[in-house]
């Protein structure tokens, strides 16, 4: 019978499983997962003006900014800002890019509709605190 070059590749993947597997076993320090453990207990509400897109155009205002910085003191990318939120919120935002082009297909005077009522909420406050 010929020597099969499969089933030898099929050995060779095997064993390498195994040796990866014993790696672990005895260096399991090395193998700590890269995903991150932060668990956040917040929730964005799916109605109002901070819906998906809402809070979509406050991550994409603050990455336009260029004022958050990333670990290696440059603008952070954009999806490191979305993704910021998405932990945060317990939302996915999806395509970016359909999220951006919702932001700019809204008539001129709700292309800002979250950062704007934010804006007021802000102003009612503080009309509030000095009446009161």
């Amino acid at each position: 019978m010929p020597d099969n070059i499969y089933l030898r590749k099929a050995i060779s993947l095997i064993d390498y499983q195994i040796e990866l597997f014993r790696m672990k076993v005895e260096h399991p320090e090395q193998f700590v997962s890269s995903e991150p453990t932060f668990k956040s207990d917040l929730r964005a509400s799916k109605s109002g003006v901070l819906g998906l897109i809402g809070l979509y155009e406050i991550a994409y205002s603050l990455f336009l900014s260029n004022d958050i910085l990333g670990i290696d003191g440059q603008p952070a990318k954009e999806s490191s800002i979305t993704r910021a939120f998405e932990m945060i919120f317990n939302i996915r935002f999806g395509d970016l890019s359909k999220k951006r082009e919702a932001v700019f297909s809204r008539i001129d005077k709700n292309r800002t509709k979250a950062l704007d009522t934010l804006k007021e909420l802000i102003k009612r406050e503080e009309y509030r605190l000095n009446e009161g």
